[in-house]
């Protein structure tokens, strides 16, 4: 009697851990989304023939521009995906987060719009820039000739790391370290720079 339990039970558990086997994770990976859309001046942000692969984009994805200028008339937050931009000026009309993820910006590219970082990293290389960034408490890595936001608040997790680029900031909580002759801090004609962190 008790080695037909045993059987039994033992055929449940197997049972079990197929069925686990066979069943999709809830989280889906990150994947990648080129755009290719013609229209520099897109309303068709979330048309999937608008990328490559087609697919309308999520906040999830890695989106890629390379050698364009679109102005995206949306308001968008990334959410664990990303955003790389080489060669192009994309700008984000209606404003861009980064509520956690990753971007770069390579050589000839201009990210417009961004306005904060929440969690995640920005990388700027090759003389690429920023533009519109007001908050971050992230990670950020700027490369020679690079530029990045306009009185910037460096929050408590914030941490800069000025390879020979340069930024405008107001406020410091986080860290902040520029490294080479050509990298600079600056904070505008009349500004107050507040340092509660390390600089």
């Amino acid at each position: 009697m008790s080695s037909t339990r045993f059987r039994g039970s033992g055929f449940v558990v197997c049972a079990f851990l197929a069925v686990i086997a066979l069943t999709p994770w809830c989280v889906v990976p990150a994947h990648g989304l080129t755009w290719e859309g013609w229209d520099p001046n897109a309303e068709t942000w979330t048309d999937p023939a608008n990328w490559i692969p087609e697919s309308a984009p999520a906040a999830s994805d890695l989106l890629v521009f390379d050698g364009m200028w679109l102005n995206a008339d949306t308001a968008w937050t990334i959410a664990g995906g990303g955003i790389s931009v080489t060669d192009a000026t994309i700008d984000f009309l209606h404003g861009l987060v980064v509520s956690e993820g990753s971007v770069t910006v390579g050589s000839g590219g201009w990210l417009k719009g961004l306005s904060a970082l929440y969690d995640g990293s920005i990388t700027l290389s090759g003389g690429g820039d920023v533009t519109g960034l007001t908050y971050l408490d992230g990670s950020v890595t700027a490369g020679v000739g690079s530029s990045l936001g306009s009185n910037v608040t460096v929050g408590s997790n914030g941490h800069v790391t000025l390879n020979g680029g340069g930024m405008s900031i107001s406020v410091i909580d986080g860290v902040v370290e520029a490294h080479g002759s050509s990298a600079g801090i600056g904070g505008g004609y009349g500004a107050t720079l507040e340092i509660n962190g390390r600089l």
